[in-house]
């Protein structure tokens, strides 16, 4: 992981992002090989099956290769109709030779579809914190999704620990998915958001946050793993101190 103030303006943010999606798409897979990235897997993997039940059909917004399939199959073999949704021609072209048939080169931004059309929305792995204001994608999340519906969405948190320990105090980072591993591959520009902005953005569009859980993983022989998982412990007491902040709700039902 590698995370600097952003240098970038607004007006080259989606540039970035394209060259750096193109730039990872190959190797990206064999990023997430490691045992932290497994247990991460493992967790969300859990979380889904929370939340998702049999012939219901589940959109995945920002999907990149399509973990989110793999996952969901894991977790149910049948019976799940998967949808995944990337801008990314390069990552989607390797979740189709992986076998993941059912995704759609769009922006999660102006979704193509029908309002209330589906059961359950996800966003995995920060994909909406690569967006330069993650209210549009929130707000077409909650349009596409049928009242009752059910959501997990992950953010990377502004005020993990990692970062305030290094006084760290951005709204916006220059970023990298286990940059460690991709030498010569430029950064990309991520938002940094807070719990209270995040609840603040659910409930203007009628999504009620029930659950709300930190996690800190990274991968192995990394420099300083037991601060990670030292990490991951806090941030599951208090979820803004993990490196994720991860939402779990539903729309249209009063917050618990």
């Amino acid at each position: 992981l590698t995370c600097v103030p952003e240098q970038s303006s607004p007006s080259d943010w989606d540039g970035r992002q394209r060259q750096y999606w193109e730039a990872v798409a190959k190797p990206y897979e064999l990023l997430y090989l490691d045992p932290w990235s497994q247990r991460e897997n493992h967790r969300i993997a859990s979380k889904l099956h929370e939340l998702i039940s049999d012939g219901q059909v589940v959109l995945d917004l920002g999907c990149g290769q399509g973990l989110g399939f793999h996952l969901l199959n894991e977790t149910w073999p049948i019976g799940v109709g998967y949808v995944g949704v990337d801008t990314s021609s390069s990552m989607l072209r390797v979740g189709n030779g992986n076998g993941v048939k059912a995704l759609v080169r769009a922006d999660m931004q102006f979704l193509p579809f029908a309002n209330g059309s589906v059961d359950c929305t996800v966003s995995l792995f920060s994909s909406m914190s690569y967006l330069a204001d993650p209210c549009m994608a929130i707000a077409e999340s909650a349009r596409v999704l049928r009242d009752g519906g059910t959501f997990l969405m992950m953010f990377i948190s502004r005020w993990s620990l990692r970062r305030l320990v290094r006084f760290r105090f951005h709204s916006t980072e220059m970023y990298g998915t286990r940059a460690l591993a991709m030498e010569g591959v430029e950064l990309a520009p991520v938002k940094l958001h807070s719990l209270s902005q995040l609840n603040r953005a659910m409930k203007s569009v009628g999504m009620s946050v029930e659950h709300v859980f930190g996690q800190s993983v990274f991968k192995s022989g990394s420099r300083w793993p037991g601060a990670w998982s030292i990490s991951d412990l806090v941030g599951g007491k208090v979820p803004s101190l993990g490196h994720t902040i991860c939402l779990v709700g539903r729309k249209g039902v009063e917050s618990i």
